[in-house]
């Protein structure tokens, strides 16, 4: 094999579901598959990985297909895609108004979440050495310390239909959102693993933000400081990379 031959697009649509690979999938579809790759792109948007639907929702903005449209508006109600699906609308020409959503780290676990369960997860975040908390009306607040840098998190409780509690945790990047980085947000979340970049309105101004890519259905103490302390980690590769 002829080393950085042209990828089929078969081989770029599964290279997307590798993080090893995804980068370079990515280009090959923009470069060389432009034309042709909507209707396996399409699928895509009802896959069960997070970070493959986020990618798949970007890439049918960026080749144009007008054909994704009814889907894509599908997805910009969903509160976990629409800031994505918005910006791939408006490339495609439509006019939508801008939402702020992002993805989100939810954990319903045991059996499911409870009112007790959030008063618990606060309090195992105090034992992080370095992290200072404190609670919000709707979550807590923590503030993260990497090296000389400090990084803000933002944990979200919400109350759904069934009583179950969800919660949404972001790492503020200390980026502020801009569309030309919108690209290179897209790559980066293609090289991350355990979380990815998304767009967040945090006091009044949007940000980019890192959130967990994937769906834990637990609500261990430890894991969640184990997932806050990696989310800092990818926040401070973020800022560096979407900083420059």
């Amino acid at each position: 094999m002829v080393k950085n031959a042209e990828m089929t697009l078969d081989d770029a649509i599964n290279g997307l579901y590798d993080f090893r690979t995804r980068p370079r999938a990515i280009r090959e579809i923009l470069r060389h598959h432009q034309t042709t790759a909507a209707p396996k792109l399409l699928p895509l948007l009802d896959d069960i990985d997070p970070a493959i639907v986020w990618v798949a929702i970007r890439l049918l903005g960026d080749v144009g297909e007008s054909k994704s449209v009814d889907k894509l508006m599908e997805k910009k109600n969903d509160p976990e895609n629409a800031q994505v699906a918005v910006q791939a609308l408006r490339k495609l020409g439509v006019s939508v108004e801008q939402e702020s959503a992002l993805p989100s780290s939810v954990h319903t676990g045991g059996e499911e979440l409870k009112e007790g369960d959030v008063e618990t997860l606060y309090k195992s975040v105090l034992v992080i050495p370095g992290a200072i908390a404190e609670r919000t009306d709707d979550g807590f607040h923590v503030q993260m310390r990497v090296g000389e840098k400090n990084f803000e998190i933002y944990a979200t409780f919400r109350k759904l239909e069934d009583e179950t509690i969800q919660l949404k945790v972001r790492c503020d990047t200390g980026v502020a959102f801009q569309e030309s980085q919108a690209k290179k947000a897209l790559e980066l979340n293609a090289e991350l693993e355990g979380g990815c970049v998304a767009v967040a309105t945090l006091d009044g101004e949007e940000r980019f933000v890192i959130v967990d890519s994937h769906l834990t259905q637990t609500s261990d103490p430890q894991e969640l400081r184990n997932t806050l302390q990696a989310l800092t980690r990818i926040a401070e590769e973020a800022q560096a990379k979407l900083g420059s």
